[in-house]
């Protein structure tokens, strides 16, 4: 590095002894007296043997020697005759140069390093480079380079083909070009610039460097210290670029800086922002924002907060007020004090209590998560919560309800018994009026899929103590498991009614009114010693009954009930007070027999059923029953004979009766189709 004088006079000449460059003081920097030489430029050795269309990275070398440049930026790299845009086109890393898109095989190459060591200059701007592009007019030889240059610092390039100085063309006024051979039209020209701001030193010492503008730097190394890369002494002026290392002093007005790794001290850091994170000891602010999340390890201490989300335990000094928006506590709220609210709260009285309804998919925290629909009912922001409902209001359940999950009540989860009492079921809701009446636990699911839902708790029925007493306006009992109870007193109903008792008598059971079943089911014996019983049928290992009274059953004292049909059809039903023998009066054609009720389940495995028909053919006209369904199956009829044919040759009278006998065997064992069941049929005439 040229050692200048530590105290010239204006207008005092130095010449740099290593470049022979000749520069004059000016009485704020040294200027140059002579331009420098074009010869400190250094050539880069041909490369283009190896394009081959595929390889990208190759050795750069000068005279043979391998050569690092300091940076893309240092070098002119031309492919075919097209200047490459550093960085963007190539990298440089150490003596290896690597182009984004491998270069074609056949196309040439030359590259330039720009001088080491150039003049002491002043630059009217802070570019190093500028580029400009011309569209020649037809014998155009002159253009004009916008900002100037500096002489013997300027490219030209015509058509994408570098030109010699001096030779093609001559650039010697700092402000034009002229070619040597005229342009064509529509050829295109381009200039690239080099200009040098104040001092441009790619390595040496400064004595003194004494800057008054702006100073862009790539490394600035200083002189007290042996480490590559430390500066020291006072910084005055603008910094643009990053600031690598330790900062030790004060920074009076750092506005911003991209990267502090270790900022020990700043007497005044305004707006300081980057990565890595800042720690700081203590913290004192008027005011600030957190975008993001805040961690704090100790106690932090507020005086207003908007909002704020507690993971662990919040400790209050005196009270906690609700405002408009209420309290939402998921988990346990424990409030040693009192809770002041401005009425959001949810209190007695009557009134109209809206829940939004949605559909989600099932989450954790959902009752039935894995069970039943994947889908779940979503209740102000939380999947099928338990809902409390207070009698004297009424709550509604906005949902669309002409869509796939119409939502309604059911005294069940798994929606056995429908509720309808009070309830308004609309396209856009659904509403349920609670009273003193409405079942303590009720159960709101979706029609269509299953445990959609949760329960509702209503808080209306009375607490049970000695006993129940319902009244007609309660809507009866309505029980899922077993009712155990001493005496029952009143009606019974239902579609099966099992005793668990050895006996039933007086006293045991007390009926007052009626007892109504399908079927009644008790254990080894049932004896009924006074009142009467009423059932369709009755199943047990042994019956003592003083009195069976069935006025419309199949059985008056011992007699066969029959169903008289004045036609072709005739429709018995079994499991009824009908008959299993119909008489199909003045037919007009064959008869059909129909048979319904026949029991399909498994209590009626491995049973046989029968039926007769009797054919009247007073008309004077023999006809034949022969064809049968039992629960609307059609029977292929076992005729005894062979067939229809033989068992009634002979046999049916075009005056009299004729009768036709039907026996089903279920010959698979299952009651669980008709199918099961095979049907042989007889038939006898000549009854007159």
């Amino acid at each position: 590095m040229a050692n200048f004088p530590d105290s010239p006079g204006i207008g005092s000449v130095f010449v740099d002894s290593t470049s022979g460059f000749a520069y004059k003081w000016t009485g704020v920097v040294w200027k140059s007296f002579n331009a420098a030489a074009g010869s400190e430029q250094k050539v880069l050795d041909d490369i283009s043997s190896g394009f081959n269309n595929s390889t990208t990275t190759f050795d750069l070398t000068v005279s043979s020697s391998a050569f690092a440049p300091s940076n893309a930026q240092s070098l002119q790299i031309s492919l075919g005759g097209v200047i490459q845009e550093p960085v963007t086109d190539y990298t440089i890393d150490g003596t290896t140069i690597t182009f984004t898109t491998a270069p074609n095989a056949g196309l040439d190459f030359f590259g330039i390093v720009r001088s080491t060591a150039v003049n002491l200059d002043f630059a009217n701007d802070g570019n190093i480079s500028t580029k400009q592009q011309y569209t020649a007019t037809e014998a155009q030889t002159t253009f004009t380079v916008t900002g100037g240059y500096t002489v013997d610092n300027l490219d030209v390039y015509r058509n994408g083909v570098r030109l010699r100085s001096s030779t093609d063309f001559t650039a010697t006024n700092g402000t034009t070009f002229v070619l040597t051979a005229p342009a064509s039209t529509g050829d295109l020209l381009e200039s690239v610039a080099y200009k040098v701001a104040s001092v441009v030193v790619t390595q040496g010492d400064f004595t003194n460097l004494n800057i008054t503008g702006v100073a862009t730097v790539g490394i600035l190394t200083g002189l007290t210290s042996a480490q590559a890369g430390v500066f020291y002494g006072p910084l005055t002026g603008n910094v643009t670029g990053d600031l690598t290392g330790d900062v030790t002093g004060n920074a009076d007005t750092a506005t911003s800086a991209t990267t502090a790794t270790t900022a020990t001290t700043a007497t005044n850091a305004q707006g300081l922002t980057g990565t890595p994170n800042i720690s700081i000891g203590s913290l004192t602010a008027a005011s600030g924002t957190v975008s993001g999340n805040l961690s704090i390890g100790g106690t932090l201490t507020y005086q207003d907060v908007t909002n704020m989300d507690v993971l662990g335990i919040g400790t209050f000094q005196q009270g906690l007020q609700v405002l408009a928006n209420g309290v939402d506590v998921t988990g346990i709220g424990t409030f040693e004090d009192r809770i002041t609210y401005d009425g959001s709260l949810e209190q007695a009285g009557g009134g109209t209590v809206t829940y939004a309804v949605t559909v989600a998919s099932k989450d954790s925290t959902h009752r039935y998560n894995g069970q039943g629909s994947g889908n779940a009912y979503v209740i102000d922001n939380l999947q099928a919560p338990v809902i409390t409902v207070t009698p004297g209001r009424t709550y509604r359940f906005t949902n669309d309800n002409t869509g796939s999950h119409p939502l309604k009540f059911y005294y069940e989860a798994d929606k056995t018994t429908l509720y309808s009492t009070g309830v308004t079921f609309d396209n856009s809701y659904t509403e349920i009026t609670i009273t003193d009446t409405t079942p303590a636990v009720l159960h709101y699911q979706c029609t269509s899929h299953s445990l959609m839902g949760n329960a509702i708790f209503t808080q209306s029925n009375p607490i049970v103590g000695a006993g129940i007493t319902l009244n007609a306006n309660g809507g009866g009992v309505h029980v899922t498991g077993v009712v155990t109870a001493t005496t029952f007193s009143g009606n019974l109903s239902g579609s099966n009614v099992n005793v668990g008792l050895t006996t039933i008598k007086s006293g045991e059971i007390e009926v007052t009114g009626i007892v109504t079943a399908t079927t009644v089911k008790a254990g080894a014996a049932i004896s009924i010693t006074d009142g009467a019983v009423s059932a369709t049928r009755i199943h047990a290992s042994n019956i003592n009954v003083d009195n069976l009274i069935a006025t419309e059953n199949r059985f008056i004292t011992g007699a066969e009930k029959i169903t008289r049909v004045n036609g072709n059809t005739a429709n018995l039903v079994y499991n009824t007070t009908s008959s299993n023998i119909a008489v199909c009066t003045n037919p007009s054609g064959n008869i059909t027999l129909n048979v319904t009720g026949i029991p399909e389940t498994s209590d009626f495995d491995d049973h046989a059923v029968t039926f007769t028909v009797l054919s009247n053919a007073s008309a004077g006209t023999a006809y034949s029953c022969l064809t049968v369904t039992t629960n609307a199956l059609s029977q292929t009829i076992n005729w005894m004979g062979g067939d229809s044919q033989t068992a009634t040759a002979g046999v049916t009278t075009s005056s009299g009766f004729t009768i036709y006998s039907f026996t089903g065997i279920n010959t698979v064992g299952s009651a669980s189709t008709c199918a099961n069941y095979k049907v042989l049929g007889t038939v006898s005439g000549g009854y007159f």
